[in-house]
């Protein structure tokens, strides 16, 4: 999809060849990043762990060709711009990050080469550190980049990057820590945090500071409120989507009912490209549905629930429908507060509220079957989806 927006940019016919080969390489190689996580995680369905692995070996491979191809191709353009960016003395406040970025890759690819001689723990330690920082640099380069990939799915991407990183790292941590736990709470949320607040940021930077408020019109967000309204909406949403997942089908369905929501807004406001990344995203979610209804063969799990919670919220917000959203993402909202009642409640009275906390688990203790369980769920978020879309009627926003 970012592929096509940059395809489609008129800013192509000022440029060569080489310029736009090297352009489309970039975009190329974050969309790879995204895929990376998701294979060495083992999410993705049809390949086992060992394929897996051996795909995330190659598409690595891949992903250091196309930055190879990238910076080459802008050598071959403009070889004092480069010089300048490989010495950190361009005046463009996204090439450092790029630059870092690049030999974090090519770090790793040295890392790959030499990791029978470094032995496991010492492998595993250093791929994990410049995993991170390939994933930050990148991201903050491809945001500050003013080009031909979109704004609203290149921002889209850079946060399904973010989102998928951080669950990947939530994911081994539980998974080599032996227990269900993954990274601490505390860790987790100052992760998200900062992400929703690079997106804030980058809110303000493109101009997309002006959000519906229900019944009150279009009212902008000014200055820094809206990087603190977008940080905590990160951490709120990326933990909804993960609590709800936690029953067959039901937060793939739920999510995607929710995206297909944002991306009928974007085009009754007259703005196709903003819902072209959420359009793709509830078609990925139905199709991943076929795999992930009970009984289950594959999961999100970490990796996919937080990317898409972060999606969820930079779609949102380049909608201008950030506030609807506690509307739109209800059964979200609903699984979120049941668990947060049920702690505040256990710890005040001694007393639970509900069986079991999220909400879903409460109807599968009293003998429900996820199916049907699942059906419920997805009507209540049809329901509320149609209710935005009636506020969101050309003509009638609220």
């Amino acid at each position: 999809m970012p592929i096509a927006a940059a395809a489609a940019s008129p800013l192509l016919v000022w440029r060569g060849p080489v310029y736009i080969l090297a352009g489309f390489a970039g975009i190329i190689a974050l969309g790879l990043m995204l895929v990376q996580p998701l294979l060495i995680a083992g999410y993705l369905p049809g390949l086992s762990a060992y394929r897996g692995r051996r795909a995330h070996h190659w598409i690595g491979g891949a992903l250091v060709v196309m930055v190879v191809i990238h910076v080459g191709g802008l050598w071959i353009t403009s070889p004092p711009d480069m010089i300048d960016a490989l010495l950190f003395t361009s005046p463009t406040p996204f090439s450092p990050f790029g630059v870092i970025a690049m030999w974090a890759i090519f770090a790793v690819a040295l890392l790959a080469a030499l990791r029978r001689r470094l032995g496991l723990r010492t492998w595993r330690i250093a791929h994990m550190s410049l995993a991170v920082v390939i994933v930050v640099g990148s991201v903050v380069h491809g945001m500050l980049v003013e080009g031909t990939m979109e704004t609203m799915s290149k921002a889209a991407l850079c946060a399904l990057v973010l989102g998928a990183a951080l669950g990947f790292v939530d994911d081994v941590a539980a998974i080599r820590g032996r227990r269900n736990l993954g990274l601490k709470a505390r860790q987790k949320i100052v992760i998200q945090l900062a992400s929703g607040a690079l997106l804030g940021y980058l809110a303000l930077r493109w101009g997309l500071t002006s959000q519906w408020v229900p019944f009150d019109g279009r009212h902008a967000i000014s200055g820094w409120i809206i990087i603190v309204v977008a940080a905590l909406a990160v951490a709120a949403g990326s933990n909804a989507f993960n609590l709800t997942d936690g029953s067959d089908g039901l937060a793939a369905g739920a999510g995607a009912i929710t995206f297909g929501a944002l991306a009928v807004i974007a085009v009754l406001q007259h703005r196709p490209t903003a819902g072209l990344m959420p359009a793709i995203l509830a078609g990925i979610l139905v199709g991943f549905l076929f795999y992930n209804l009970f009984p289950a063969r594959i999961f999100m799990g970490d990796t996919g629930s937080l990317a898409l919670g972060t999606a969820m919220v930079a779609a949102a917000i380049a909608t201008g429908f950030l506030w609807y959203l506690p509307l739109l993402a209800l059964v979200f909202v609903v699984e979120t507060v049941s668990v947060i009642a049920q702690v505040a409640s256990f710890k005040m009275t001694g007393k639970r509220i509900i069986k079991m906390s999220p909400l879903h688990n409460h109807f599968i203790v009293s003998g429900w079957r996820e199916t049907p369980l699942a059906l419920w769920f997805w009507t209540g978020s049809l329901v509320a989806a149609v209710l935005v879309l009636a506020l969101a009627r050309p003509g009638g926003f609220a």
